[in-house]
């Protein structure tokens, strides 16, 4: 599975994740932007230093649809791994899922049930998913 994004998509704020590295895709160093399409494009081919390889993306929005330029060439099938969609998918509720191309496995059986953190929770996960969701905790908690 190479060559597979990730994009969330929520009141116009964007986050973008190389699925095979399992890793978020960072601007000047924040995992979330304001979404602006073409900016947005142009950063992504940027920073991933696309050359014409065939993409797959999975993208986790509130709007309608989203365009793909052109000059971004779709692979003809999705590789997107079962595992990376559920990943992906962990604790979301209420979203469009559009997938580019479309992904090959039944999707009807990978619903989850939503569920709160606790604080044990987080300590449950890997050290680097420990210190992130501590301080998406602590923003949430500020910015209130």
């Amino acid at each position: 599975m190479k060559n597979c994004y990730g994009i969330k998509l929520f009141h116009e704020r964007v986050q973008c994740f190389d699925l095979a590295q399992n890793e978020a895709i960072k601007n000047n160093g924040e995992r979330d932007w304001h979404y602006d399409e073409n900016e947005f494009w142009d950063f992504f081919c940027k920073k991933i230093n696309y050359e014409g390889e065939h993409l797959s993306f999975l993208i986790l929005t509130d709007q309608n649809d989203v365009s793909i330029p052109l000059n971004i060439q779709l692979d003809e099938k999705n590789g997107i791994s079962q595992a990376a969609y559920h990943r992906f998918l962990i604790n979301l509720k209420n979203i469009n899922v559009i997938s580019k191309p479309q992904i090959s496995f039944e999707t009807k059986s990978i619903t989850r049930k939503s569920r709160n953190v606790t604080k044990e929770d987080m300590f449950k996960t890997s050290p680097k998913n420990i210190a992130v969701a501590y301080y998406q905790e602590k923003t949430a908690e500020y910015e209130k």
